[in-house]
């Protein structure tokens, strides 16, 4: 095993959904790509939210329980949870930081998919009328615009590192989370606050093709499209779980359970239930195409 362990940060909104073959879906096959393609990882620790089919395999993976108090700040409980890893002695010294929505595409040396922190693009450039038009999209953006005014207010720089894929971080990195009152009002996004927040460290800007974007709409061919041309991630928007020609191509690209999943009663017969409703779902698409 590796000296850079793999942390995802999951939140007890992943039990929740109403269909139970979806509950965790996304946590079960983002954690198939790392044991495919995350070459030369160390253990991989589940922070949060640890759903009943994942046994804890002593050395490889493991579970940290962080509760999630933040009802109104998503962010401020993504913090606590970098700020437990970073805090843990048995987590590697430099980690990876992810989610349930983002799979690794290709294999690759998790060392080098996630050397430094990646952004986006530079906010400085920003102003009212831009941001009102991103808020226009989603209230996420409110937050980022708040975590911009604030380093700007700090002199510090405004690089946006939302990508929504793996990042690295280093241990000594979270204690400069400590600076700032992340739990206030509608908080800070972390990645953005604690990057910016460094000095002297190297980062990259993420290059054209470095991950896939999947939601409701995107067709399998469109995502075959993007990993041919080299993406290294796959991310999964909100609605991206309501489509089931992705969620069936990713199951297929990820068949091979891992050594950590135990399959439940409900479970199974969860699953049962929905590949029977896609099996009907595709019959009366074939009739309606008549």
């Amino acid at each position: 095993m590796g000296t850079i362990d793999i942390v995802y940060k999951v939140g007890a909104k992943a039990a929740d959904r109403e269909d139970p073959a979806l509950r965790d879906w996304e946590l079960r096959y983002s954690l198939r790509s790392v044991a495919q393609n995350a070459g030369g990882a160390g253990r991989i620790w589940i922070i949060g939210h640890c759903p009943e089919w994942l046994k804890p395999l002593p050395g490889v993976i493991d579970h940290i329980p962080v509760a999630d108090p933040y009802r109104a700040n998503k962010d401020a409980n993504l913090t606590n949870k970098l700020i437990r890893a970073a805090m843990d002695p048995r987590v590697s010294g430099r980690f990876v930081f992810q989610s349930d929505d983002q799979l690794w595409l290709k294999p690759q040396p998790a060392e080098r998919a996630c050397r430094c922190p990646v952004y986006l693009w530079d906010a400085a450039g920003m102003d009212a009328e831009d941001w009102a038009a991103k808020e226009k999209e989603t209230r996420w953006y409110g937050r980022l615009r708040r975590t911009v005014d604030a380093l700007r207010d700090a002199g510090l720089p405004t690089l946006n590192f939302e990508t929504h894929t793996p990042q690295i971080v280093a241990k000594e990195w979270a204690a400069r989370l400590l600076d700032w009152d992340f739990g206030a009002d509608v908080g800070y996004c972390v990645h953005t606050l604690l990057y910016n927040s460094l000095s002297g460290i190297d980062v990259i800007s993420s290059a054209n093709g470095y991950q896939v974007w999947a939601e409701a709409a995107t067709t399998p061919e469109e995502i075959a499209l993007r990993m041919g041309s080299g993406a290294w991630f796959l991310t999964l928007s909100n609605g991206a779980t309501k489509n089931s020609a992705l969620l069936h191509m990713i199951e297929q690209r990820f068949p091979t359970p891992a050594a950590w999943e135990r399959e439940t009663p409900e479970r199974e017969a969860a699953a049962v239930e929905l590949e029977t409703f896609r099996h009907r779902a595709a019959a009366l698409g074939a009739i309606c195409q008549r």
